[in-house]
């Protein structure tokens, strides 16, 4: 009885084994079926087999880790950005200059900032307890009056959000073939290359005049290394003016009625300088900060900002129309920088520094072929990523180091553009993944393509692929310029295999 139970149970085991590995080789064929039909799905599984590979390597529990909760022992504190926001206005203490050099305004927790310097005996001289608390009490008045000024809106003294790509409306156009995009626009001039614009094409006007099929006339390119070298570009992440058209209407307030409608018409013929002319005889005295002039009314801090994003908005307007304006604008505001901000806070003034050495960096981009700007693109990188790593802004000292990259892309430096993006990818590597460090690995797959290193290319492709896919729903336009991407990086390295070096 027990020989023909044994015999029944591996009679039964058989069947479910046969059963299994029959669904199995079932499923593995359909599988197969589906990668051939739809060749996109391959780059997610070589992916999800990446990260096996390197579960099975250094162990799966330390590859997948999930993120900690907030509060656990080894989690990122979430309070940390508000505190170092709160407290930017803050004197820091002498031990903490001492442990920190070369970062003057370093933020101090609250109850850690002293009154006065400890002297060798350990007492504090009244003077020096009575400065400090001067000069806190002034800062305090500072920001107090600032919010005042602005409206309560303190937000550039906070880091940006990282999802710098803006959401889908539902009601975006379908996203088309990368190919289809490529060839349509193969014989269009383009905006500026980079943008996001200028990969995807005129998606409007094409498909409002039901031009989705290809043009009869118009000869298919050959789609070779060429090709593919001359489509593929990093995207670029403009910088716009902080509420450009409520700081422009403050200031054309305080002109004359007289000059009001002057300065109207200078502004339609895009004479911004003439604009700027214009603001020497406001009511509130000369705000003409592009003049080196002792009649500068430097002591009006908070309109001195003002005038200095109006100038960023102009600046703005003149790339898209007469790029030599912008350059004389960005080149004067650069020259006077010093005397419009001498008066400021010192935390002010940082945060308006960097916000316009990155503006000029921006203009770079826009002008490649200038070899004087070409010169200074370094100097401006350095200035404004110096002062948002003092800041601790590192969502923006990030997108510093992308607009350098793709000005060392235009100038045909890729090595040194992707150590940059590198130093932003470091700097997000303790955050949670976003919309922005998808972008820097974008970036980076564009310059190892171009360097012929296709490996690295496709494995960066694979990561924002990864990332993206777990953000909310993205702009279609912006989805479409990754997609091209991926088209072109995977054809270059298909016809690197082929063609001999």
């Amino acid at each position: 009885a027990v020989y023909l139970f044994n015999m029944y149970i591996r009679h039964e085991l058989i069947k479910m084994w046969f059963t299994l590995v029959n669904s199995y080789d079932t499923v593995m064929a359909r599988f197969a079926v589906l990668l051939k039909k739809n060749p996109s799905v391959k780059p997610m599984v070589e992916s999800v087999s990446a990260q096996l590979k390197r579960g099975a390597t250094i162990g799966f529990r330390n590859a997948f880790q999930p993120p900690k909760a907030v509060g656990s022992p080894g989690a990122p504190k979430a309070e940390t950005q508000k505190v170092k926001d709160k407290d930017l206005f803050k004197r820091p203490s002498s031990q903490e200059k001492t442990s920190r050099t070369g970062t003057p305004l370093a933020p101090v927790t609250p109850g850690t900032q002293k009154l006065g310097d400890v002297k060798p005996d350990g007492k504090k001289t009244m003077s020096e307890a009575g400065s400090n608390v001067g000069e806190e009490q002034a800062a305090r008045d500072y920001l107090t009056q600032y919010l005042q000024e602005m409206g309560g809106d303190d937000s550039q003294f906070k880091d940006i959000d990282p999802n710098v790509v803006p959401l889908s409306s539902g009601r975006s156009p379908r996203r088309l073939r990368p190919e289809e995009i490529l060839f349509e626009n193969a014989g269009k001039v383009t905006s500026r290359p980079g943008s996001v614009s200028s990969m995807t094409g005129d998606l409007a006007t094409s498909r409002s005049s039901g031009s989705e099929k290809s043009v009869a006339g118009n000869k298919k390119p050959v789609v070779d290394m060429e090709f593919c070298t001359s489509k593929l570009r990093p995207i670029w992440l403009t910088i716009k003016a902080r509420s450009f058209l409520s700081y422009r209407s403050k200031v054309v307030q305080l002109l004359p009625q007289n000059l009001m409608s002057q300065y109207v018409e200078f502004e339609k013929k895009g004479l911004y300088g003439a604009c700027l002319k214009l603001l020497e005889s406001t009511e509130a005295g000369n705000l003409n900060v592009l003049t080196s002039d002792h009649s500068l009314v430097t002591s009006k801090v908070f309109l001195m900002e003002t005038v200095y994003q109006l100038i960023v908005g102009y600046i703005g307007l003149a790339l898209q129309k007469e790029v030599s304006v912008a350059v004389q604008l960005m080149q004067k505001t650069m020259e006077s920088i010093h005397v419009g901000l001498r008066d400021m806070h010192t935390a002010h003034r940082t945060v308006l520094e960097a916000f316009l050495y990155d503006t000029a960096l921006s203009v770079c981009y826009h002008v490649p072929t200038d070899p004087t700007l070409a010169a200074k693109a370094e100097s401006y990188f350095q200035n404004a990523s110096q002062r948002y790593l003092k800041l601790s802004h590192l969502n923006r000292y990030t997108k510093c180091c992308l607009r350098y990259a793709s000005v060392l892309f235009s100038q045909k430096h890729h090595h040194e553009a992707e150590y940059f993006i590198q130093q932003g990818v470091n700097k997000l590597l303790s955050n949670k993944p976003s919309a922005l460090f998808g972008l820097c690995f974008h970036n980076l797959a564009v310059q190892c393509a171009l360097q012929n290193r296709f490996a690295d290319a496709e494995q960066h492709v694979r990561t924002f692929q990864s990332i993206l896919r777990y953000q909310p729903k993205l702009s279609t336009s912006w989805m479409q310029s990754f997609d091209v991407t991926q088209w072109l990086i995977l054809k270059m390295k298909a016809l690197y295999v082929v063609t001999p070096s």
